[in-house]
């Protein structure tokens, strides 16, 4: 397990700050509470977001996170996995009877096929906090850019969506955090990701490109990488769809305009236009393989 060096990562938030970043989020691909050095490395007053699985929530950190007003917090206990499951939803119920002062503060399930089961429970568990204007519930559906078989998540149709409290949301962007989870990757356009060794990426996919693309935070700077002629590069060929596979981008769902636009940029929609989204969005709406699992 790699962890990234505590001044590095103070590094990273104090010239996130200094850019003027609208959040500064610690979670993606890994669990934020794991590193030893969590809460020396967070900033008190600054908007930002913690992902957690909520294994470690609990004691001196639990206190901490609570009191930050500024705190984004994603509580998403390991729901599809029976041995781990009861400790972390002990310790979300643990936080939400601290009265957390956080800004937003969101339950939130991968609806994978392992987890889906337990989706009644969730709601049964914590839809009592849904009367707190700053808490969410979030049901999210993952899909994958298998050929003939875009979805891999299941939407609970039993559960009633409430505008701007309990959200079932079809995510519209793929990338695999494991077997059994799948979440948004950063947007090249607006975001920067600093990896565990260091290394600097505009999003966690997997390629041995990235670290001789744009180095590394220990040898350069937030303000220089975003300014550099390479992130200049690579966004306007992110934009076009890298047609010519010049990145690993190429084959990245984000990356399709069949109608010759693209999802991002000043015709954009926000959301990919892609025969895979279309489809999902019709699963969505009337096919119910999940209703085995009811």
């Amino acid at each position: 397990m790699i962890y990234l060096d505590t001044e590095l990562a103070k590094k990273a938030v104090r010239e996130s700050i200094a850019m003027g970043a609208f959040q500064i989020s610690f979670h993606v691909t890994g669990e934020s509470l794991l590193h030893p050095d969590f809460l020396k490395i967070i900033p008190d007053n600054y908007s930002i977001l913690v992902s957690t699985n909520c294994l470690l929530l609990e004691g001196e950190t639990a206190e901490k996170l609570s009191t930050m007003k500024k705190l984004a917090i994603i509580l998403s206990p390991p729901w599809d996995q029976d041995n781990i499951r009861k400790r972390g939803v002990a310790n979300a119920l643990q936080y939400m009877e601290m009265n957390p002062e956080n800004r937003l503060v969101v339950m939130q399930m991968i609806t994978s096929r392992n987890s889906i089961p337990q989706s009644n429970y969730m709601f049964r568990s914590f839809s009592k906090y849904l009367v707190r204007p700053n808490f969410q519930i979030h049901y999210k559906q993952p899909y994958t850019q298998i050929p003939g078989n875009p979805i891999d998540g299941y939407i609970p149709i039993i559960i009633d969506p409430t505008p701007g409290k309990v959200f079932v949301d079809c995510m519209p962007t793929p990338q695999s955090c494991g077997n059994d989870c799948l979440a948004f990757p950063p947007n090249p356009a607006t975001s920067i990701l600093i990896q565990s060794d260091g290394q600097i990426k505009p999003c966690f996919y997997r390629w041995a490109g990235w670290k001789s693309l744009f180095g590394n935070i220990r040898d350069t700077t937030m303000m220089d990488f975003w300014k550099s002629d390479e992130l200049a590069e690579f966004r306007r060929t992110w934009c076009q769809g890298d047609p010519n596979a010049k990145y690993t981008c190429h084959d990245c769902i984000r990356m399709a305009y069949p109608n010759e636009d693209v999802w991002y940029g000043p015709k954009g929609s926000g959301i990919p236009p892609t025969e895979l989204n279309q489809e999902q969005r019709y699963r969505a709406n009337e096919d119910t393989p999940y209703q085995k699992f009811w």
